[in-house]
């Protein structure tokens, strides 16, 4: 194989490369030092980031991990195969740059965008308002801490992570009372407008340079935009319907809400709870989604086995939603897997478990291997 790339120019090379799922490059990078080269180099990450046939993974973790590395396992739906990804690299920078001696620390990967991981990293003994984050590629074993935000009064709710593979660059957005952004260009935060709802926030998502983010109180759930290129709030305000849990999910470039609510109806002689999760695409400028789809009943099942002892009157238990390609992945505590193709308007189920049967995180990756931090 390695004789056969001594015949091909680079750039022909290159593009065969482009095509391979992360793990066949991996494999391919001990071949020899220059095909080690070519994968590394940011030619080749840019090339694979604007590859218009990107595959994405599922990235599960643990929701925190304690005094233990982050737990990266990502699965290729495609092929129902699972990873694990190494974080001993993050684990000893953090513990020789941010020294614990004997205190506790926990590890929270909070978002991740582009093949990048951004990560928060607490000791215990200290407030969870001057977490360090990282953000650390997965592939190539690299990282960057952080500055620390003096300015930032408030803890980090809900951090966001975007990336631009055109300029090679990625932003680091904070969202609570305060709103501030960390983009590496200049290696600097900055702050931005306030939102103008004091609400808690519950949710956010980024689009085409514009945040999305849900408000909501106990009675009530409001959708508000924010563009990055003006540093403005939208005056658009879209009132939603509460729900027990909902989650903004960006799909090719589409934003979509996932919705867990409950119901009363009779079960048998006796009031109950019944669950609902449905999707919804959020239209622009922001006003009331579009319900496309309700989960049936058989998937609702398959995703929370009433021998788990989640049934109908339990409400909503916790589960995730992550964009995959043209379709939104579900999963949760059970190990299971139930798949929405948008282009189709099919469900399906993935045949391989997972084991996080208690806490659970997730997101989509596409695990590019070519960025360089």
């Amino acid at each position: 194989m390695a004789a056969l790339g001594k015949e091909l120019p680079l750039d022909i090379l290159m593009r065969i490369f482009g095509f391979l799922p992360v793990p066949s490059l991996c494999r391919l990078r001990v071949v020899c030092k220059q095909w080690n080269a070519l994968i590394d180099s940011s030619e080749f990450g840019t090339l694979r980031a604007l590859a218009p046939q990107q595959r994405f993974y599922v990235l599960l973790t643990p929701s925190r991990c304690c005094n233990s590395d982050a737990g990266w396992c990502v699965l290729d739906v495609a092929d129902e195969r699972f990873y694990n990804l190494d974080s001993s690299y993050l684990v000893d920078y953090a513990k020789r740059e941010n020294p614990t001696g004997d205190k506790s620390y926990s590890l929270d990967t909070v978002d991740t965008s582009g093949g990048l991981f951004l990560v928060s990293y607490r000791r215990k003994d200290v407030s969870q308002r001057l977490n360090v984050l990282y953000v650390c590629h997965p592939v190539t074993k690299t990282l960057k801490q952080l500055p620390r935000n003096v300015n930032m009064a408030h803890e980090l709710i809900l951090p966001i992570l975007t990336v631009d593979y055109s300029t090679k660059t990625y932003k680091v957005i904070c969202l609570g009372e305060q709103m501030h952004m960390y983009d590496s260009r200049d290696s600097e935060w900055s702050e931005l407008a306030n939102p103008p709802n004091k609400a808690d926030v519950v949710c956010s998502a980024v689009c085409n340079n514009i945040v999305y983010t849900v408000f909501g109180e106990r009675s009530c759930h409001m959708l508000l935009t924010y563009n990055l290129l003006e540093d403005a709030w939208s005056n658009e305000v879209a009132e939603l319907p509460y729900n027990s849990f909902v989650q903004l999910v960006v799909v090719s470039g589409e934003v979509y809400l996932v919705a867990g609510s409950r119901t009363s109806c009779f079960c048998g002689q006796e009031m109950c709870l019944k669950s609902f999760i449905t999707i919804s695409k959020v239209l622009t400028p922001p006003r009331a989604p579009e319900k496309i789809a309700c989960m049936p009943e058989t998937w609702h099942a398959l995703l929370y086995p009433p021998h788990q002892g989640w049934n109908n009157c339990d409400g909503i238990p916790m589960f995730v939603a992550v964009a995959l390609e043209r379709a939104i992945v579900f999963t949760s505590a059970s190990g299971r897997f139930v798949v929405y193709d948008l282009t189709k308007g099919l469900w399906r189920s993935v045949q391989i478990r997972h084991q996080y049967t208690r806490k659970l995180a997730a997101s989509s990756t596409t695990l590019n291997p070519g960025f360089l931090l």
